[in-house]
């Protein structure tokens, strides 16, 4: 609801499978491991898997080694095998580390775009005044399904504590799409799922 969109958008049940209520299509493409499989239940002549992260790749140390997070660390290495799915990452240093990995060369890479009408540089500050230092990404763990240790926001809150007993001149700015959990309590501005201009703002002043 934060955005219009001029697409029709179906939600799934809860349980269901996306493949059970994909209509027929030209073109299909999933953007998480945790959906590529489902592709090939689905007829269509094109299929893609827009990859943009993931952290079992990186064999990221933060992610337990659980049931859980074993079977989705495969489900992630056989999302890149799925037969007649394109795999299109969004950076040369994920299809480089898929590929050393898992021997999946990417079949073209798609980088991250970035709409300059939102995010372009503003007036900077008045000599003197307080650095402001932006941090964006979720403000939770997460799950053990869904984790956002490895992000490293836990990191981040613990170097600015010892940062600030050094050096008073700056201000953390959160931008989150969580509510306040790690950083709760912390001194910063803290901005829940921000407007488009107010992301202008954050972003162009930081």
């Amino acid at each position: 609801g934060w955005f219009s969109a001029p697409v029709r958008i179906v939600q799934v049940p809860s349980g269901a499978t996306l493949a059970a209520h994909v209509p027929p299509s030209d073109v299909l493409i999933s953007t998480h491991f945790m959906n590529t499989h489902e592709l090939l239940a689905v007829p269509a002549p094109v299929k893609l898997y827009l990859a943009r992260g993931d952290q079992y790749v990186f064999s990221d140390p933060d992610i337990g080694t659980s049931e859980p997070s074993r079977a989705l660390r495969e489900l992630s290495r056989r999302s890149y095998q799925v037969p007649g799915v394109r795999f299109v990452p969004n950076s040369h240093h994920l299809a480089r580390t898929v590929e050393a990995k898992m021997g999946r060369r990417a079949d073209g890479i798609l980088p991250v775009c970035v709409d300059g009408a939102i995010f372009r540089p503003l007036e900077r500050a008045v000599e003197g005044s307080m650095a402001r230092l932006l941090i964006v990404g979720p403000d939770t763990n997460g799950t053990e399904i869904e984790p956002h240790g490895f992000k490293g926001m836990e990191d981040i809150r613990s170097a600015l504590s010892i940062l600030a007993e050094r050096y008073r001149n700056f201000t953390p700015v959160r931008i989150a799409n969580t509510r306040a959990e790690i950083f709760d309590r912390f001194p910063c501005e803290y901005y829940f799922a921000p407007s488009e201009a107010m992301k202008t703002f954050l972003f162009g002043t930081a």
